[in-house]
């Protein structure tokens, strides 16, 4: 399942930034519901995508780090759109859609190869 982010009206993973006393696997959860009104559990960690480097709309730079878990749906109701999210879909592997930056494509092509517990 992927994100149609309303930043930049393309497509990538959920993800936001961790507040506060939350743990990363809470995090997670929180911005997968936020961002897609789905409720997950997170069952193990995928990988760790931490060399990658964003430049936002203010011009700030930033280091970005992506701490990616496999979920699995547990409720919820999907949403249509809302200020984070264009559109939710699901896509075939074998044929998905232009994703949005290298640190997302990145994570798309080692979940396309097989690949589980990746650093970068």
């Amino acid at each position: 399942m992927l994100q149609k982010r309303s930043d930049c009206n393309e497509w990538g993973f959920f993800g936001g930034l961790v507040e506060l006393g939350e743990s990363l696997a809470e995090a997670a959860v929180r911005e997968v519901k936020e961002e897609s009104g789905y409720d997950v559990a997170v069952t193990s960690l995928f990988g760790i995508y931490s060399k990658y480097f964003a430049t936002y709309a203010n011009q700030d730079e930033a280091q970005t780090v992506c701490t990616l878990f496999k979920a699995k749906i547990i409720g919820g109701t999907p949403i249509v759109a809302n200020r984070e999210t264009n559109e939710i879909g699901y896509f075939d592997l074998s044929d998905p859609p232009k994703i949005f930056c290298r640190q997302h494509q990145d994570i798309l092509d080692d979940l396309i190869s097989g690949k589980e517990f990746v650093y970068r």
